[in-house]
């Protein structure tokens, strides 16, 4: 059951992904981002790591997974689990998942995601359901940062992103455990390798990858 669906749009027009808060079958609660566009020409996915962006050398074993173009990909946060699911699918049908514990009470960010061209993104049209996430121009790469709130009430940010501009975006989340997402929304400048144009960072160990 959908109990909340908004569509996350950049510069005014460009469909960034869905995001959802579901009640599943056995009664638990799942937020899913879901990014309606093809993630390519390839997603590079990080383990945890101690550097800047700067100072990350892209082309190392520092990347855990690398996807061919044309995959999709979906986040999901479930509440009563306190767990993160990333899940990207591949063209022949294979889905590769990896889940990461999320500790309690929150002491970091859920997720980053950075994309270079957002020019790419699918156009999408106006509509109530549309959240808009910004509200200037940012230039060409963006950075997200989405977030629950620490123990003092605030969101954590990603400490590797120093927002310059942008925007902070509260979502209500009614009667969840975590009531309120946090989504901030910046102009980043730190190079992206080859011809990589999405980057996703979590800042958790998997326990377990498919």
């Amino acid at each position: 059951m959908v109990l909340k669906k908004c569509r996350l749009v950049i510069n005014r027009n460009k469909h960034l992904g869905d995001l959802l808060l579901l009640k599943l079958f056995r009664g638990d609660h799942c937020l899913k981002m879901s990014f309606k566009n093809k993630v390519g020409p390839t997603l590079k996915k990080y383990g945890p790591h101690f550097k800047t962006l700067r100072e990350l050398d892209f082309t190392k074993p520092t990347v855990t997974k690398q996807i061919p173009a044309g995959q999709t990909l979906e986040v999901d946060y479930f509440f009563e689990k306190s767990k993160l699911e990333v899940k990207q699918e591949i063209k022949d049908g294979e889905v590769a998942r990896s889940f990461y514990n999320v500790a309690t009470p929150i002491e970091c960010y859920l997720f980053t995601i950075i994309i270079r061209n957002i020019n790419n993104l699918n156009d999408i049209n106006e509509a109530p359901e549309n959240l808009l996430l910004n509200h200037v121009d940012l230039g060409e790469q963006i950075a997200l940062i989405f977030s629950f709130e620490g123990i003092d009430g605030k969101p954590i940010m990603n400490p590797l992103i120093k927002p310059q501009r942008g925007n902070h975006i509260v979502l209500d989340l009614p009667d969840m455990r975590f009531d309120k997402l946090h989504i901030a929304v910046t102009n980043d400048d730190n190079p992206m390798a080859g011809n990589s144009d999405f980057l996703l960072t979590v800042p958790y160990r998997p326990t377990k990858v498919t």
